[in-house]
Order: C-alpha cells, then sequence, then structure tokens
C-alpha cells in the first residue's frame, strides 16, 4: 500500500491538542455523522482508515458511533478514544474477525496522499469482506493549490470529473459525489489574491476562541445543508457502495 504517513512535523503543524474544537474539524465531523445517519449506519461499526490522532473518532463515539480507527504510523493519539484505534498498522494485519464486523469505511483527507488512490480502495473492498460503504473526502479545485499541498504531501485537489474517474473502470457504484465546504471556498479564493502563500502550521483554538470556531463551523453546516452539492467548494464528499446487504 501506497505510504500516507505524516512525520512528526507535519503531525506537530497540523494536530495540536485541541483541534477537535478547530471549526474545520467541527464542521467535517457533523458533515460525516449526518452522512452515516442518512445511511442508516450510526448503529454499525465504521473505521476510519488513516484516521491520524482520532479526532473524528472521538466525536462520533461521543454520540453513540460504533467508530474505531487505523493509523499506519506511530502517531499520539487522543487519549479519550485510544483504546479503538490501531497504530503502526496496515488495515491487512487486523484481526480477521474484527475486519468482519466492519460495515463502512471511511477514508477522510487520505487519498490527496497517493498518487494512484484507485489500488487503496479496491484493497480495502477485498479485506473488508461485510463492509458496504466507503465514505472519502479529499481537498478540491486545482485553483485553490498551494505551498500547504505541497508541504502536507498532496499529489493533487480533485474536482466532481476526476473522482468519479477513479471508479468508472470498477463494479463499484458511486452513491454520492458532491462539493462541501461550500463557503471556505471564495474565503481561499480572495486570500490568494493577496497572498501567494498559505500558512502551513494550524492552531488550536484556546479560551473564547472556541465559541468563535463554533460559530464558524455552524455556518458552514448551513451552508453545506442547503446549497447544491454541484455548486464548488473547498473539498468533496463520495460515498460509494461497495457491496449488497444480499451479498454478504
Amino acid at each position: 500500500m501506497n505510504n500516507t504517513n505524516f512525520d512528526n512535523k507535519q503531525y506537530e503543524l497540523a494536530y495540536q491538542d485541541g483541534m477537535g474544537n478547530h471549526y474545520w474539524h467541527l464542521a467535517r465531523n457533523r458533515f460525516i455523522e449526518k452522512k452515516l445517519t442518512g445511511l442508516s449506519l450510526e448503529n454499525e461499526r465504521v473505521l476510519d482508515v488513516g484516521c491520524g490522532r482520532g479526532i473524528l473518532i472521538e466525536y462520533l463515539r461521543g454520540r453513540g458511533v460504533d467508530c474505531w480507527g487505523a493509523e499506519r504510523a506511530k502517531v499520539r493519539t487522543v487519549a479519550a478514544v485510544e483504546k479503538y484505534i490501531f497504530t503502526y498498522c496496515d488495515t491487512s494485519e487486523l484481526d480477521v474477525e474484527f475486519r468482519k464486523s466492519v460495515k463502512a469505511l471511511l477514508l477522510l483527507d487520505v487519498i490527496e496522499h497517493l498518487p494512484d488512490p484507485s489500488d487503496l480502495i479496491l484493497q480495502l473492498s477485498k479485506q473488508f469482506q461485510n463492509a458496504e460503504y466507503l465514505i472519502i473526502t479529499t481537498p478540491a479545485r486545482k485553483e485553490l493549490w498551494s505551498n500547504y499541498d505541497l508541504f502536507y504531501g498532496h499529489f493533487r485537489r480533485y474536482d466532481l470529473r476526476m473522482f468519479a474517474g477513479l471508479v468508472k473502470d470498477t463494479t463499484f457504484e458511486i452513491v454520492d459525489l458532491r462539493y462541501f465546504f461550500h463557503l471556505l471556498y471564495p474565503i481561499m479564493k480572495i486570500f490568494f489574491l493577496f497572498s501567494k502563500e498559505r500558512s502551513i502550521r494550524i492552531v488550536a483554538p484556546k479560551g473564547p476562541a472556541i465559541l468563535l470556531h463554533k460559530f464558524l463551523a455552524k455556518v458552514f453546516q448551513l451552508t453545506d445543508e442547503y446549497l447544491p452539492g454541484k455548486i464548488v467548494g473547498a473539498s468533496i464528499f463520495c460515498c460509494i457502495k461497495i457491496r449488497d446487504k444480499k451479498d454478504i
């Protein structure tokens, strides 16, 4: 499997303690939660592949979702969900019975680190024989490409057509393909008119700033709920059906 691991410096810059209170994580976590509920997966076992420190896992488990994580890097995980995360481990090394219990796989902001993500999609579909859905998010729009993408090892930013091409030669079915973070897109476009570089350090909010981030997250959530998915956004969401229940 291709390497998507962050090094220690990248983790220090992007995943400080308290990053779960950042507007971007709050908004994306809520977006994923609603999508899982819409697929009736809120009571099923879900595995976050490439979960990093486990920010999403902490969020979902706090809302009753049986979410676990697998991370190939030797990372310091969020203490509250440490026992639910397999670190320094490839998904192929997970216990067979555990893999059979997984009903949905999450690949959240992972595939942009791979030259050919279709290989990973096929591998996961074979490793998790009872998983019905694969949910993917990734940074969108090549016009938003910056030094940030280079520093964090991105190969590309996708658009909807490019993303659909990843699965066109497989037997898998795209259930949902759309942009989200609609409001973040024009904000980033305006920013790049005045600056050629984006900060590679993401600061976790503290104190009163946490309330501001919660407010911003809510604004992004509402925008993404009511705007059509074809309207451009800073990220892409895709749900792929990799297996029918009748085949399990």
